[in-house]
């Protein structure tokens, strides 16, 4: 008596038969290919995010503080704006050097001629020193500018005072109209002007923050081998003789499932990103309460959890890309089989 199920058993020779990797069209050209896909990618982001910043920088205007026509209420407009000491108010050179200021001057411009107004001219050396730091411009190609650090006023003041024979040292006093203030102050003052001009003038940084590490790299490359085994799959079937029968039908189970589990590597890749992301927001907020300045603590922890959740983007869109493509392609041939059959 013939068992009824018989016909559905796979054969003999199917189970017998080792499953290789290169069934699926991975191997070694696959991985350069997707390798190479990935740095076109880093590259073409580096080249676009980089002349958006300089643009950026170089044209956004400070409307809300130089449209003002009065001097005086312009140094007011600028304290309030980046939460200055309110002493500044009453020091002249400020008024000057913002009094001179066009209506359409940009953030740059400002802390240009701020700096002027503090020690009466600006070396040479300020504006490249200004330039590298807010835009992070490099010689050649900026291949790693998605490396970059967000911009620290701190850092750049450091290097005026290094660049700057005629900046008093930090505990000098400098007279002013009617207050003494130290040279430290003035430095304090720059480095909040510096920072608030950062977040005005650089609105791509957030995209540029959002692909800065291995985990999200490695994301992108897992995307392209994906979409590379899908094409030399298409390619390689469009011609094939197809016959439906026990074997076909073994072999698509271990072709789409080894590429069902490269899709599934894509969000927990991203979910990774997102635990070493808050893991490091959670260790530096220990550190928040102990810390002088609030807001760059704050900056810092929030950097962290951006970085997190923005894996986690990244692995979930990479994913629905993939999974439409190879579902796309496991229904052409799917049809395929159907006609040939």
């Amino acid at each position: 008596m013939t068992n009824p199920s018989a016909s559905n058993q796979i054969p003999a020779s199917v189970l017998s038969k080792k499953f290789d990797l290169h069934q699926t069209g991975l191997d070694r050209w696959s991985l350069l290919v997707a390798t190479l896909l990935t740095c076109a990618l880093y590259v073409a982001m580096n080249l676009w995010l980089t002349r958006s910043v300089d643009s950026a920088y170089h044209h956004a205007k400070a409307s809300q503080i130089t449209t003002i026509t009065s001097a005086e209420d312009r140094v007011s407009k600028l304290i309030r704006t980046i939460g200055g000491d309110p002493r500044f108010e009453k020091e002249s050179y400020l008024r000057e050097a913002l009094r001179a200021l066009p209506q359409d001057a940009s953030w740059r411009d400002l802390i240009l001629s701020t700096i002027a107004g503090v020690q009466n001219s600006i070396p040479k050396e300020f504006h490249s020193i200004l330039d590298q730091h807010m835009t992070a411009r490099r010689s050649g190609f900026p291949f790693f500018y998605l490396g970059i650090k967000p911009v620290s006023g701190g850092a750049i003041v450091e290097e005026f005072r290094a660049v700057s024979p005629t900046w008093s040292h930090k505990n000098a006093l400098i007279e002013g109209d009617d207050t003494q203030m130290k040279a430290g102050d003035i430095d304090g003052f720059l480095i909040k002007l510096i920072d608030r001009a950062s977040q005005e003038n650089r609105p791509q940084i957030r995209s540029l923050m959002r692909v800065s590490g291995w985990v999200q790299w490695a994301t992108f490359w897992m995307m392209w081998l994906v979409l590379v085994l899908v094409v030399k799959r298409y390619l390689r079937l469009q011609n094939a003789d197809f016959k439906i029968s026990g074997e076909n039908d073994a072999s698509l189970k271990q072709v789409y499932g080894t590429l069902d589990f490269l899709i599934g590597l894509l969000p927990s890749l991203g979910f990774v990103g997102t635990v070493l992301g808050m893991g490091d927001a959670l260790l530096t907020a220990d550190g928040l309460f102990s810390s002088n300045d609030k807001v760059q603590a704050i900056t810092v922890i929030t950097k962290h959890l951006g970085f997190a959740f923005d894996t986690t983007l990244i692995g979930l869109v990479t994913a629905m890309i993939c999974g439409a493509a190879v579902l796309s392609l496991r229904t052409w041939e799917s049809n395929r089989l159907r006609t040939k059959g």
